[in-house]
């Protein structure tokens, strides 16, 4: 179960951090991107480079609630304690992969991404 939430989690960051590699090269990253919950709303970030996304917005969205969702149980509690990975399944983390796999290819071929994002791993 634990690795299912891993693995969406991870999907989340990976996206946020090409979409922020964009940012960097497109309009700029303030401090305001790296604090909050804005930091990690992937619309949002999204949205500031101007950029058109090859996800849907939904996928985006559901990904940037499991930033904190997959790590920490809900506040307030509902009524019967849960633990915050019991949440997820095989098909999200999939699903999470598919679409990190999407954003981190439409990095490497978006040309304001910056290079060094194209250049292929060791």
């Amino acid at each position: 179960l634990e690795q299912w939430a891993a693995s969406v989690f991870h999907a989340q960051q990976a996206v946020e951090h090409v979409i922020k590699a964009a940012m960097l090269r497109t309009c700029g990253v303030t401090g305001d991107e790296f604090r909050g919950g804005e930091g990690h709303s992937l619309t949002s970030l999204l949205q500031r480079t101007g950029l058109t996304s090859p996800v849907a917005t939904e996928e985006l969205q559901r990904l940037s609630t499991a930033y904190l969702a997959t790590r920490y149980a809900p506040f307030p509690p509902p009524a019967a304690p849960s633990v915050p990975y019991a949440a997820y399944t095989s098909h999200d983390a999939e699903d999470g992969v598919a679409v990190a796999s999407i954003m981190v290819e439409w990095g490497r071929n978006t040309e304001q991404v910056e290079p060094s994002l194209s250049q292929a791993g060791p």
